[in-house]
């Protein structure tokens, strides 16, 4: 049911995985918005996206709810709207109360006065930071806030979306004593503009899906340069002599053996001063933006060695040995147990 509704608005499931790691570093901001405002750590949860009807809205989105209406403009151009609902809301308005009026009755307005400025101090900051990595420009500002009480309110920014769909990026931000839900409610044209942002910044960082046509057009260029070069070459060795043309045969090179290489003493007495880079390492792991945008502190990282494995000495980055670590004194070691060949440590290179 969900490709189908995927289908019908003319996004794939690449398209919208896309779309949702771009607000998971823009949730990613928020939270660390939050985490400073409460010196305490804010989490961010998985975040799901799925292409909705505007008129199940109300039944999907919990009110009480905080909608902002925000704007955007130079390489993304269009507008959507930020939900903030769920058991956490009143922890993230009590974020925005001014410390002078704390111990008093906070105004509504000033509290939401409050909360349009960190929330947009976030959401600037990550589209901008999201554009540059693009070569592009992004202005994007909260143009009003308002806390619907019912669902009957939803009607009142349907305006927005025309097509009777729109795109839902879910996710949710851990509190220190509650869970806050967040949706992005984008209208399928600004999802399709995020798509085509990301689909150029692939055409300048290298080649990816759907771009073999613009390589194509980049090695017909090139072939006709070098047709042109030849006719040049050939232009110009008219009415020369013709090269001779010298018999050339396969150099013969002695088999490498496991045996210990000899050096003269004299020469590698030259290099013996010169510094190298040596390193440890214990283990490798691949993981997610997602993943990584999870992380806090404690988190555990699994890596893909076992505890009972050597750990591998490199220089340079190549391997060359193989230990066990130990402790001495107050710092961690390494007792060699293996060193490779001379041919090993040469095919590495």
């Amino acid at each position: 049911m969900k490709d189908e509704k995927l289908e019908a608005a003319g996004l794939t499931e690449i398209e919208k995985s896309a779309i949702g790691e771009i607000c998971d570093l823009i949730t990613a901001s928020l939270a660390k918005t939050f985490s400073e405002s409460i010196d305490s750590d804010v989490s961010v949860e998985p975040s799901q996206v799925d292409v909705m009807a505007f008129e199940k809205i109300g039944s999907l989105i919990d009110t009480p709810v905080l909608l902002m209406h925000f704007n955007c403009a130079a390489a993304l151009e269009g507008q959507f709207f930020f939900a903030v609902y769920g058991d956490g809301l009143p922890e993230v308005f009590d974020l925005a109360i001014p410390d002078d009026v704390k111990e008093t009755e906070a105004d509504d307005d000033k509290i939401l006065e409050g909360l349009k400025v960190i929330v947009n101090q976030s959401f600037s900051k990550a589209f901008e930071n999201l554009a540059e990595s693009m070569g592009q420009k992004i202005d994007c500002s909260v143009v009003d806030a308002i806390v619907l009480q019912d669902e009957s309110g939803f009607e009142s920014i349907g305006f927005l979306y025309p097509e009777g769909e729109l795109l839902n990026v879910s996710t949710g931000l851990v509190l220190p004593s509650s869970i806050v839900s967040i949706s992005y409610l984008l209208p399928l044209s600004v999802s399709k503009q995020m798509i085509e942002l990301l689909l150029k910044e692939q055409q300048i960082t290298g080649p990816a899906e759907g771009e073999v046509a613009g390589m194509a057009e980049v090695i017909d260029l090139e072939a006709s340069q070098q047709t042109q070069f030849k006719g040049q070459a050939e232009e110009k060795l008219k009415g020369e002599e013709v090269p001779k043309v010298v018999d050339m045969q396969p150099a013969k090179f002695n088999v490498l053996s496991e045996e210990p290489a000899t050096v003269d003493g004299n020469n590698i007495s030259l290099l013996l001063d010169v510094a190298l880079e040596a390193s440890i390492e214990l283990g490798k792991t691949q993981m997610t933006i997602e993943e990584i945008l999870k992380l806090t502190r404690g988190s555990v990282i699994e890596l893909d060695k076992l505890a009972s494995e050597p750990v591998e000495f490199l220089v340079n980055g190549k391997v060359i040995a193989r230990g066990e670590v130990v402790v001495i004194d107050d710092n961690f070691g390494i007792r060699i147990t293996e060193i490779l060949s001379p041919r090993a440590r040469l095919e590495s290179i």
